[in-house]
Formats: C-alpha cells, structure tokens, sequence
C-alpha cells in the first residue's frame, strides 16, 4: 500500500482560494496601512511613549493580517505549486504585502532617526516593554538604512528579484520527474516522493533516492546555476547599497547573529564532516 504524505490544512486561514473573506482582508488591510500612514508620517519624533505604544499596536494589527494572507497563499501554493489558482494567488498576495510595506516604511526609517539619547530613554520605557527586544535590534540596522524613497524601490523590486527566482525554483521541480531505481524496477518519482524516499530505515533504498535525485539535477545544471547566481548577485546589490561589509551580514543582523558566531559554527560543522569521513573510511577496512 502506498503511504500518503501529510496534507495541510488551512481552514483555519480561509476556506479556500476563492473564499470572498481574502478580498475583503485585502481591502481592510490596505485601508488600515493607508490610514496607519496618514497618522503618523512625518510625526514620529512627536509621540510620547503612550503615543509609540499605541502605534506599535496598530502595527501589529496590520503585520498580523498580512501575513495571514501571504501564509495562507504561499503554504497553499507549496501544496500544489503547478495549480495556476495557487500561483496567482501567491503573486497577488506578494504583491499585496509590498504595497502595505510600501505605506508602512517610513516608520522604521523615522524611529532610528530619532536621537540615540531618546532611543535608549524608549528602549527601557515601561510602557514599551512588550516592544523592548524590537526596538533593541531596530537600532542594529541603523547604519544600513537607506532614504525612504530608495528603501521603496527595493521593496517594490523585491517581487522581481531573487523572490521571483526562488518561485521559479519551486515551479520548475514541481513539475519535474526523477527515476529511481529500486531493485530491478525504475519508478518515476516527483520530488518530494523522491526526497521522502531519503529517510528509508533500507540503505539501499536511500543510495538509490540518492543517485536518481543527483542525476535528476544533473539535467538542469544549466538552470540551477543561473538561479543560484542570480540570487547570489541580487543579495550583493542589496548589501553594497544598505552599506554591509559582507552579503551575508543583513542575514546574520535578521538572525540576531554576528559573524564570528556564524563563521566558529561552520568551522565546527567542516570538521565533524571531516570526523565522520575519517570514521567511516576506518570502519571500512575491518
């Protein structure tokens, strides 16, 4: 009998792709971050922290819902990445959150500006605990950010950026076909079949996942090399003109890591790599 993978279930977001209450969120989200904007661009350097607090609120509000919609589209469109319903949903609803980010920007941008001796006086502010490890690691990106208008493009850019490359990766093994070999018998495998296949308790059911998904690979290398460098080119872009030292760095600030950590834990990684390598070739010889 064959084993089914886990399905999942969404209702708890929306009844599906076509339940009206997504428009409806849409269009109440938009008002809300229009409305958000309205109030208080251009006065944040004027809230008390009562006021801040208040705001934050707001924004909450705003950041939930939208990443209700974007979650609900973009789980719904890894189910099933070859449904065009699921696609365009997941464009459209990426293309939503960029228009809300767009009205909402500016905030960030007018809380680092705000003189260090008012940061630190907020950051410990009672009435902004909840808000306290945000703002803390809001003030690391402080020497990164750009003006509004230029941080605007880049998040309306971001839909035809390395997003756009990373769906396509998506898309494309969606689609794509593997042949295993198991035993005397060839299967024709889809990805996530193939790649479920590689925690067999059957060695040789594992080896055999393992060469028809490399083989598979083998095929696209062309693709798969403009993918990668493409989003390796787009991520630079992004760290030469925010004023990072290293591509990665934005990764490491979003991670709240910093790099040494980073670069001692990759270390530790090569060398149990190299520990297992060096256990296994031993025990071949006995």
């Amino acid at each position: 009998m064959k084993e089914k993978l886990p399905i999942w279930d969404l209702s708890d977001f929306y009844k599906s792709v076509d339940d009206p209450k997504i428009r409806s969120d849409v269009r109440k989200n938009l008002a809300e971050a229009g409305q958000f904007n309205k109030k208080y661009k251009g006065r944040v350097d004027k809230l008390d922290s009562k006021q801040l607090e208040a705001a934050f609120r707001e924004l909450e509000i705003i950041a939930l819902l939208y990443n209700k919609l974007f979650g609900f589209a973009n789980i719904t469109h890894t189910t099933d990445s070859l449904s065009q319903k699921n696609g365009v949903l997941r464009q459209q609803m990426l293309d939503h959150v960029l228009t809300v980010q767009g009205f909402l920007i500016f905030f960030e941008l007018e809380i680092m500006e705000l003189p260090k001796e008012r940061l630190a006086k907020l950051i410990n502010e009672r009435i902004l605990r909840n808000y306290k490890h945000y703002l803390q690691n809001l003030v690391k990106f402080k020497p990164h950010h750009l003006t509004e208008t230029e941080e605007r493009i880049f998040n309306d850019k971001m839909a035809t950026s390395g997003v756009a490359f990373v769906r396509l990766f998506d898309e494309h093994f969606a689609a794509k076909q593997f042949d295993v070999k198991l035993g005397k018998i060839v299967k024709t495998m889809t990805q996530t079949e193939i790649l479920h296949l590689a925690f067999s308790s059957q060695r040789d059911t594992r080896k055999a996942a393992a060469e028809g998904f490399t083989k598979g690979l083998a095929k696209d290398k062309q693709l798969l090399t403009l993918i990668y460098n493409t989003i390796v080119k787009d991520t630079a872009i992004f760290g030469r003109w925010h004023k990072y030292k290293n591509p990665e760095d934005f990764r490491h600030l979003s991670n709240e890591l910093d790099s040494k950590t980073v670069d001692t834990m990759i270390s530790v990684f090569r060398i149990t790599i190299k520990s297992s390598k060096i256990s296994i070739i031993s025990k071949r010889k006995f």
